[in-house]
Parts: C-alpha cells; sequence; structure tokens
C-alpha cells in the first residue's frame, strides 16, 4: 500500500511536508485520545484479575487444608489469559508503532535535507 502515491507529480515544498507531519500528528493524538482509557481500564482489569486469582489460590492452599485441584487449575488459567492478554496488548502496541515509522520512514530523508 502506497501512501505517496498521489505525490509523485508534485514537487514537495517544506511546507506542504511540514502540513503532512502536522496532519499525522494530530490523527495520532487524536487516536491515542480515543484508546487511552479502554486501554487503561484493561490494564487495570488484567491486574486486579492476576492479583485476585493468585489471592484464592493462595488462600486455598495455606489457609483451606482440603483445597482441591480444580480451583488451583481453573485460577491458573485465568492468571495466564490476564498473561496473554497484556501480551497481546503490548504486541499490537509495538506493531502499530513499528508501522508507522516505517510508512513515515520516505519522509524523514526530505526532512533532513531541508534542514
Amino acid at each position: 500500500m502506497d501512501y505517496f502515491e498521489k505525490v509523485d507529480s508534485k514537487v514537495l515544498t517544506l511546507q506542504y511536508v511540514e502540513s503532512l507531519y502536522g496532519k499525522a500528528f494530530e490523527a495520532k493524538r487524536d487516536i491515542n485520545k480515543a484508546f487511552q482509557a479502554p486501554l487503561l481500564i484493561t490494564t487495570l482489569q488484567c491486574f486486579h484479575s492476576m492479583v485476585s486469582e493468585s489471592h484464592i489460590i493462595y488462600h486455598g492452599v495455606v489457609v483451606e487444608r482440603d483445597f482441591s485441584i480444580h480451583p488451583v487449575i481453573n485460577c491458573s488459567i485465568w492468571i495466564i489469559y490476564q498473561i496473554i492478554k497484556v501480551y497481546i496488548m503490548a504486541r499490537s502496541g509495538n506493531l502499530l508503532k513499528q508501522e508507522q515509522l516505517g510508512s513515515f520512514s520516505c519522509v524523514l530523508p526530505l526532512t533532513s535535507f531541508f534542514k
């Protein structure tokens, strides 16, 4: 997917490149604002779930002596699920960042040339 296909016929000026950068920066800021609260809530939910499930395991093993293996496995699966969810969020954010840097890589030599 070539984002700069329309621009090939024009001569790029510094002003045009700066305006493109400004638009991209504003779009990035809007996207960050839109996803900041859901990501925060999801992260807090993951942390709370990992702590509470670990506490259930601890309480069952240390306090209750008749704790069966089924709740331990069930809680462990939920803890692993939360760890996987945090990993997926971090990995997708990293991939988006790499894609963003890759798509603007052809603009960077132009901006450094005009300095």
